[in-house]
């Protein structure tokens, strides 16, 4: 039991920068939440009329409540706001507002990119960018939290930042009060949270005595409704687009109804299991709850007490204060103050708890960010590469403008995605975006943690190749100069391609391709052209073709060529012809063949050579036919021969003369055979000599021998 001595205080507000009684405590009302931050509000008398508010504001304060002869409850934390008021003969009215240290992080404003990172981590990098050191604070999770690939405060307080992100984990926080420190406690499990300093349990009663000074509970009440019982989380993870990524929790089957949620990022089925558990849970922390008054100064939000003695057997039960509103005054210590004369209650709370064995999720009552427009970000690259950064999946890391974090380049985010105006599996349309081009972006159905890329936009620094002066021209430009440029201007329309340095075309089909007017293709060095198959070129008139050095054409197998009339060929100097096998020419009409030097032929085999009606041939000099074995003349009718001057026929073996009827042979002057010492000589007078060793004349009939003069020797 606790004796309280009407000559001591009941509490005391002490500023740790002045005198320890500088200030008395008229009356106060306190309000604590589980997962919120405290506040005492003071009605304070001092005799001092010139306290300094700056030696007061943001600086530490303790509030002492007494119990008697038992062990004082203190509670630290910061002025947060200070005020003079009115005054009496005696005193001068304040006011003060006692916070939490954590309260300073409502002051701070910003918006920041937080990567790779678990909630855990998230919790100490808050913690101590807003000045809090390892003695202020504690993380006492139960369960394991999966990494945060990507996740962003956005123009909102690091309180609230913080808050929405213990919130959407199931994860809350009290104050635990020990070595002049208002320690954060972060939590996630019933089973962490203190006890009450009491002992034994605190006892229900309805009608107490206003002597009886034991702690006790005067009034209770037990609210239960109905709640959703069913849980269905459901997201889509574009690195796992086919994967169905969905989870169930129903804690309570007798509950009906489902809540159905959308977008939760989370990116595996674990993950969902937990979250939809979660969700669950904080839906049920709100089905039973439990309201009432007390006169116990040891109720603070986040712990646990045990209830006996009331009525309802059931309901003498363990129970967790999730908010505790206070009130005490001591006016009657002040007997010259107004209503001083009035007896009310020195010290009286009213409470929320729910029974231990539900577990607490803190509600999700936080404020989420959303970007319902467009942003702008810079595109980042690896060092010292002027292209940006792309990953496996195309996507680009970018310094978003708002993030204030300083980080090295490349790694302002975590790789996003950016919109494209056609893609596929394996196929698309994808330019590559160069460092520090300006990207517009959005997030999906708003949400900051999720930022999709939808295009880049010029500026000053990165021009638009269409501008007033081309309005006309479509441009398609990259960074390497590679072009392709429309042209609407009318009277000039024009489609203008260029590439810096080669073009490949890879058709795997068909190509088709019609000109309407002229075509020019100028080849500053060399030129191949390979056709596996046939190739057929069509020329509706004239066609020249020069070839400024030599021209090379190999034709694989048979040549045709056809021309409808004429065909002049010039050779400025030589020119050969090469058959590997038959050649065969055939001339419709006239041929005229000129040589301006010699003319050799040579032929390895046999020649056939067929002429249709007349065949001549004149020879300025002389003409000379060498055949290397036999040679064949057929006349089909008559052969006339003429020569000129002389003819030498030479045999180097037989010669043999057929005739099919008669053979006359004429001699101007004379005709000599001869075969060795044998001749035979016919002069034009007539006169015939045979000259040889023997003469023999035979025939099988009668030889007639006629002259004028017969000279037998």
């Amino acid at each position: 039991m606790v004796q309280y001595f009407s000559n001591q205080p009941f509490y005391k507000l002490h500023f740790s920068e002045l005198e320890e009684n500088a200030v008395k405590v008229l009356s106060f009302e306190g309000e604590e939440n589980l997962s919120r931050l405290f506040e005492y509000r003071f009605d304070l008398l001092s005799e001092d009329a010139e306290l300094d508010a700056a030696s007061i504001l943001n600086k530490k304060a303790t509030f002492i409540l007494t119990r008697g002869d038992e062990e004082p409850i203190k509670i630290h934390g910061i002025i947060s706001h200070f005020e003079q008021r009115g005054r009496t003969p005696d005193y001068v009215s304040y006011y003060a507002v006692l916070v939490p240290k954590m309260w300073r992080l409502t002051l701070t404003y910003q918006s920041e990119i937080y990567q790779q990172m678990n909630i855990e981590k998230v919790i100490k990098k808050v913690m101590e960018t807003s000045g809090f050191s390892g003695q202020d604070f504690e993380i006492n999770l139960s369960e394991s939290y999966p990494e945060l690939e990507y996740v962003v405060q956005y123009r909102e307080t690091n309180f609230n930042f913080l808050n929405r992100r213990l919130e959407h984990f199931g994860i809350y926080y009290r104050f635990d009060h020990r070595n002049d420190n208002d320690v954060i406690v972060f939590t996630d499990a019933n089973d962490s949270l203190p006890k009450i300093a009491l002992d034994g349990n605190l006892r229900y009663s309805a009608d107490k005595d206003q002597l009886d000074e034991q702690e006790t509970v005067s009034e209770l009440t037990c609210q239960q409704r109905v709640v959703t019982g069913l849980v269905k989380l459901k997201d889509y993870n574009y690195l796992y687009p086919e994967k169905q990524l969905e989870a169930e929790s129903q804690i309570d089957s007798d509950s009906p109804g489902m809540y159905y949620e959308f977008g939760d990022n989370f990116e595996d089925d674990n993950q969902a299991a937990a979250l939809a558990r979660i969700r669950n849970q904080e839906i049920l922390a709100g089905k039973t709850v439990f309201k009432g008054k007390s006169d116990c100064r040891l109720f603070q939000a986040g712990f646990k007490f045990k209830l006996g003695r009331h009525y309802r057997e059931e309901w003498n039960n363990e129970y967790i204060l999730t908010r505790v509103l206070s009130r005490g005054t001591q006016r009657g210590l002040f007997s010259i103050l107004p209503r001083a004369g009035k007896i009310e209650p020195t010290y009286q709370n009213y409470f929320e708890a729910i029974p231990i064995d539900i577990a607490y999720r803190p509600p999700r009552r936080t404020p989420i960010p959303r970007i319902p427009g467009i942003m702008s970000a810079r595109i980042e690259s690896a060092a010292g590469d002027e292209y940006a950064y792309i990953d496996d999946h195309g996507r680009y890391r970018a310094k978003m403008l708002f993030d204030v974090a300083d980080r090295p380049n490349g790694e302002g985010t975590l790789p996003i995605r950016q919109v494209q105006a056609y893609s596929g599996s394996g196929y698309g349309m994808h330019f590559p975006n160069h460092a520090d081009t300006e990207m517009v972006w959005a997030c999906v159905d708003g949400d900051v943690d999720r930022p999709v890329g939808l295009g880049t936009v010029p500026n000053p620094s990165n021009s638009s190749p269409s501008t007033d002066g081309n309005k006309a021209q479509s441009v398609i430009r990259t960074a390497g100069q590679n072009e392709l440029t429309l042209d609407d201007t009318t009277g000039s329309e024009n489609i203008y391609l260029h590439g810096t340095k080669d073009w490949t075309i890879d058709i795997v089909n068909d190509k088709n391709q019609t000109i309407g007017h002229d075509e020019t293709a100028q080849v500053g060095n060399n030129r191949s052209r390979n056709v596996g198959n046939d190739e057929s070129v069509s020329v509706g008139h004239d066609r020249s073709r020069n070839v400024g050095n030599n021209e090379t054409v190999s034709v694989g197998n048979n040549r045709d060529q056809t021309v409808g009339a004429n065909q002049s060929v010039t050779v400025g100097s030589n020119s050969t012809l090469n058959v590997g096998a038959n050649r065969s020419e055939k001339i419709g009409a006239n041929h005229t063949e000129s040589v301006g030097g010699n003319a050799k032929q040579t032929v390895a085999k046999m020649k056939t050579e067929m002429v249709g009606l007349v065949k001549t041939s004149t020879i300025g000099g002389a003409y000379q036919i060498t055949v290397g074995a036999a040679m064949n003349e057929t006349v089909g009718g008559a052969k006339s021969e003429q020569v000129g001057l002389s003819k030498t026929v030479f045999v180097g073996m037989s010669s043999k003369e057929q005739i099919g009827r008669t053979k006359k042979l004429t001699a101007g002057e004379k005709i000599e055979l001869i075969c060795g010492s044998g001749k035979i000589t016919i002069e034009k007078n007539g006169k015939i000599t045979i000259e040889g060793t023997e003469l023999n004349l035979s025939a099988s009939g009668p030889v007639t021998i006629n002259g004028a003069v017969v000279d037998i020797n």
